[in-house]
């Protein structure tokens, strides 16, 4: 057979061609199939895409809030109508909107407890930083433009924790009402806000006060009360009061009610403040806060025992009355026996004023020195004799009857003192009424307050005794106010001041705000004298026994 080079270069040639055709068939195929694939994919990709915003939509319009729902489902609108750059605009608004407002709901319904610390610190860093910043501006300006800087800071922050108290309630609700009577200590706009949390606070739902007295009581309250008026009397930071009449005697009745998951809400709320008091104390405020956190952290949980409240109420009923102190000066509820559990307490209706009536109002048949003085007579005998005091005077839990007694309310905050301390207090007292500077400042040492060394004096840990533990006018020029640059911390920071007499100060501080509010220049200190005289010389032989005579002098 020949061999033909001519025509086997024609056939290889051939070949090559029909092979790159080939090829070039195959490769169309393979890029139209990857096309299809492609084609495919990103249509699904895009519905998936789709499929998300819907859900993520439809999840919004479960969780969001009323007042941003309409704005993002325009925005949901326009990121899925329009298309290109505007459409890369407004997903760029939408996807942090969506977190911003889908973030806070989600965290609630998963940790209610995260939640809730993150509402706290949103609410009071804001505060912090913008009345630092005020602080900052008001050093170069003149002293008028300086006052009206402040006053409107000052109406600004007032708002803010006002709403940080009744939204959140709980702990932060308490300190409000707190920080509401210290007109000697707060600006004139926190008192004016913050002073209408004592029985003005925003009520619970009825059907929820129902419930629980219904659940605590274990009876359906048609067969409790004849009527229940379903507007409260007072609501408070734990529980709110409603008048009642008793269906077995016909007796006029207030019924103390709790509301549900406050104490889970309070302990979490003290440990967001403990965190704060760290934090002011180290930068701001020469006070030992740590300390006044740690003792309300003790406090607190037994305010929410109704039956330990009914103990304290006829304890210190049975002292007072023995003493001739009750009722001949002041009233206390009576507990309505088989009517007490733990979240309800029934006691009887007591009628009278509000004691900061007397602020506002003229009563001619009233003497607001011998309204100071029931008062005082009271608790000179709770603190110093007996050792168990009601620790909670604010005005909401004080009245003052037509005849110039003075009833007392809500036993939740009952402090017992031990007797070492309460001869202390009994030395401090009797220093404090005879005006000796010498004893005073020993008497104040003696308690464990430690105040700095640098510039300590016995004046100043005089002017401290009398700020911090009685009632009557301090000098020309001082305030206990901490940010005053009148007030005797700015000079010696009190260093550590022991947290069983932390009750104890707050009690005093809230009996120097009403003395100062009703405008009167009344020691207590005065009239706890002649019971700091007796009480030191008494002592109990065991925690449940009497007490007797001693014979120290």
């Amino acid at each position: 057979m020949l061999f033909n080079p001519q025509k086997c270069a024609s056939c290889a040639q051939n070949k090559q061609t029909n092979i790159l055709v080939t090829n070039k068939w195959n490769n169309i195929d393979s890029k139209k199939s990857k096309e299809r694939k492609q084609t495919k994919r990103s249509f699904f990709e895009k519905f998936l895409k789709f499929t998300g915003k819907v859900l993520l939509f439809a999840l919004f319009q479960i969780l969001a809030s009323k007042k941003t729902r309409r704005k993002v489902t325009f925005i949901t609108a326009g990121s899925l109508l329009f298309q290109g750059p505007r459409q890369v605009i407004i997903e760029a608004t939408w996807r942090p909107l969506l977190f911003v407002t889908l973030a806070p709901p989600l965290i609630q319904s998963t940790h209610p407890g995260l939640y809730r610390t993150w509402q706290f610190w949103s609410r009071v860093i804001p505060i912090y930083i913008g009345y630092k910043i005020t602080q900052k501006e008001a050093q170069t300006l003149p002293e008028e433009e300086k006052r009206l800087l402040w006053e409107k800071r000052h109406e600004w922050g007032s708002e803010k924790v006002y709403k940080l108290c009744t939204e959140l309630r709980g702990f932060y609700l308490k300190d409000g009402q707190f920080l509401g009577t210290r007109a000697d200590f707060m600006p004139a706009a926190w008192i004016r806000r913050l002073k209408t949390l004592q029985d003005e606070v925003p009520p619970a739902p009825f059907q929820d006060i129902r419930r629980t007295i219904e659940t605590s009581l274990d009876k359906p309250i048609v067969e409790l009360f004849d009527w229940i008026d379903p507007v409260p009397l007072a609501s408070a930071t734990i529980a709110q009061v409603h008048c009642a009449r008793l269906k077995m005697n016909g007796q006029l009745v207030a019924v103390k009610a709790q509301y549900a998951d406050q104490e889970r809400l309070c302990q979490l709320d003290l440990s967001n403040l403990s965190r704060l008091a760290v934090f002011l104390q180290r930068h701001d405020l020469k006070f030992d806060l740590v300390s006044i956190v740690e003792e309300f952290q003790h406090q607190i949980p037994l305010e929410f025992d109704f039956e330990r409240e009914a103990q304290m109420m006829q304890r210190i009923s049975n002292n007072l009355r023995s003493a001739g102190i009750l009722p001949q000066r002041v009233v206390i509820p009576q507990v309505t026996q088989n009517l007490v559990s733990r979240r309800v307490l029934v006691m009887n209706f007591i009628e009278g004023f509000k004691i900061d009536r007397l602020v506002t109002e003229s009563f001619p048949n009233v003497d607001r020195n011998a309204i100071l003085e029931n008062i005082a007579m009271a608790y000179g005998h709770m603190l110093l004799i007996d050792g168990l005091f009601h620790a909670d005077p604010h005005p909401g839990n004080l009245v003052f009857l037509e005849d110039g007694r003075i009833g007392i309310f809500d036993f939740g905050q009952v402090k017992e003192i031990e007797d070492d301390l309460r001869i202390r207090l009994c030395e401090l007292f009797e220093a404090l009424a005879q005006d000796n500077v010498s004893n005073v400042a020993n008497a104040f040492s003696a308690l464990g307050i430690q105040v700095e060394h640098n510039q300590q004096s016995e004046q100043l840990l005089s002017l401290y005794a009398t700020g911090l533990f009685d009632t009557c006018a301090l000098p020309a020029g001082v305030e206990i106010n901490p940010f005053s640059e009148a007030s005797p911390l700015k000079t010696a920071r009190v260093r550590r001041f022991p947290s069983q007499l932390f009750m104890i100060l707050r009690a005093m501080q809230l009996l120097r705000a009403l003395t100062s509010a009703l405008a009167c220049d009344f020691s207590f200190a005065r009239v706890f004298a002649s019971f700091a005289t007796t009480g030191k010389c008494l002592r109990r032989l065991s925690s449940d026994s009497l007490l007797v005579e001693t014979g120290d002098s």
